[in-house]
């Protein structure tokens, strides 16, 4: 339990560090990909809903803290809320159809990327279509093209 925990800090601490120095050098338009969401998908896949919304709470509280998010608090609720969702798929992965599980996935990172831009750009004059189209698919797009990649090469005892 303990090596878990130290496992989990060891890789948000290089998640934070890797979203940190590469995310601008990756950034697009002024979109780039969410490596914290990436690894609270990842724990909350690996370790179910409890873990993966206390972490992703905790993960986001850190993340407004140190400046990667907006107004504080507000990225702590969408990577809460990411964290249940992919909690909700531990064990789940040969049970479900695979474009039912890999969908549910995406739509978890939609609803993440939905969370964060249409409360910063609450007020704005700036269209919710204008808004999905510029902001919330580009970066769930781009995040979930860097999640996929990385599952594929992280082993996760889901079964």
């Amino acid at each position: 339990m303990l090596r878990k925990i130290l496992l989990i800090i060891a890789f948000s601490l290089v998640a934070i560090i890797i979203q940190i120095l590469f995310g601008p050098w990756l950034t697009i338009r002024a979109i780039r990909p969410d490596f914290l969401l990436i690894l609270v998908l990842l724990v909350g896949r690996s370790e179910g809903k409890v873990v993966g919304q206390i972490y992703g709470f905790i993960i986001g509280l850190i993340a407004d803290a140190i400046g990667l998010g907006s107004f504080l608090g507000l990225s702590a609720l969408a990577k809460t809320i990411a964290g249940f969702g992919s909690g909700s798929l531990k064990k789940r992965r040969s049970r479900l159809n695979p474009i039912l599980f890999y969908g549910i996935e995406v739509l978890i990172i939609l609803i993440h990327f939905s969370i964060i831009y249409l409360i910063n750009f609450k007020g704005v004059e700036i269209t919710t279509q204008a808004i999905i189209l510029q902001y919330i698919l580009p970066s769930a797009l781009y995040t979930g093209i860097f999640y996929f990649v990385i599952q594929y090469f992280v082993p996760l005892s889901l079964e």
